[in-house]
């Protein structure tokens, strides 16, 4: 459950910090233009990045990379972070069986 919660953690402040390039951006050309999943992760790695679908496309299915994996690489990343490192968080919570039975 620590591990659960330390990948949250971390998605978060990931979430932040892109989400302060973003604004960072914005603020140096007064447009909001958040960026997406796609182009930072072809930013950061663009070889992995053709390769991830290369593979995808020859070993998996074409219409699985066209159909669902672009479409969600186009989402914004920071809230796309955020919403997946809120999701670790509440997973990797600690439930209290105790309070369950007393009720």
């Amino acid at each position: 459950m620590i591990l659960v919660r330390f990948v949250g953690w971390l998605l978060l402040l990931a979430a932040l910090v892109v989400l302060g390039r973003d604004v960072l951006v914005w603020h140096d050309t007064h447009v909001f233009e958040p960026v997406s999943l796609e182009e930072l992760w072809s930013n950061l790695d663009r070889s992995s990045f053709d390769r991830f679908e290369t593979a995808v496309v020859r070993t998996v299915a074409p219409w699985l990379w066209s159909g669902f994996i672009h479409v969600m690489l186009r989402f914004w990343a920071a809230l796309t972070f955020a919403v997946l490192a809120f999701f670790f968080i509440w997973a990797g919570h600690p439930r209290d069986d105790r309070r369950r039975r007393r009720r």
